[in-house]
């Protein structure tokens, strides 16, 4: 048989060797992930059941987060769809802690709260909901001195009605706020170094405490 005559190797240059060793230790390792299943995000009822028809809605950004080790509970604020409200929700660690949280948040205030919560890069999962409820302005209007146009035999409103009979029994400010799947991006914080870090979890997916907070004087006006 005949032998095909072996063709003499090709020197290689500096420049080539350089290149393949730069190459050959770059190259990607094949590595197999984990399979994790993915669950659709469900709310936890009465401490047993988890309820699926519940729609959420996810961010990872930055937000005034902090855990609040006296309470075993995360904290965090969370802009509305209205510059004029914020939402405070302390949420248990504990999924079934609740009644625990409820009873050991009388001892501190809100307003020690919010004062130790920092910027934090979060990976918030919140529930999506509406609430409406009314504000009883009588009283702090009544400390504030405001007091004869509660009175019958004291409220002036001439200038209104030539009724006599008119007084106010009560003032209230009715609210409607709007967790929805929308957030204006200049409410967040958007500092590039908070997004280098990895984010912390907050998933409302059990019972939770909520708070709507009034911007300017941080005082809750619907819990």
């Amino acid at each position: 048989t005949e032998t095909e005559e072996e063709k003499p190797r090709e020197k290689r240059s500096v420049v080539d060797y350089l290149i393949a060793k730069y190459y050959d230790s770059n190259e990607p390792a094949h590595i197999i992930s984990r399979y994790e299943p993915s669950h659709p995000t469900t709310f936890l009822v009465n401490g047993r059941i988890r309820e699926p028809n519940i729609n959420f809605m996810t961010y990872d950004t930055v937000l005034p987060f902090r855990y609040i080790s006296y309470l075993n509970a995360l904290a965090l604020t969370f802009p509305l769809d209205s510059t004029k409200y914020y939402l405070l929700l302390v949420l248990p660690i504990d999924e079934t802690g609740i009644d625990i949280l409820v009873d050991n948040i009388i001892s501190t205030t809100l307003k020690q709260i919010i004062s130790n919560l920092q910027p934090t890069r979060v990976k918030a999962t919140i529930p999506s909901f509406t609430l409406k409820g009314y504000v009883v302005l009588t009283p702090t209007l009544q400390k504030m001195g405001i007091k004869t146009i509660f009175e019958p035999r004291r409220a002036d409103f001439s200038r209104l009605t030539d009724d006599k009979n008119i007084y106010v029994t009560n003032i209230e400010q009715a609210i409607t706020v709007t967790i929805r799947n929308y957030v204006d991006p200049s409410t967040l914080h958007n500092d590039e170094n908070y997004h280098h870090r990895g984010p912390v979890v907050f998933n409302a997916d059990h019972p939770f405490l909520y708070f709507v907070m009034d911007s300017q004087i941080h005082v809750a006006l619907m819990a």
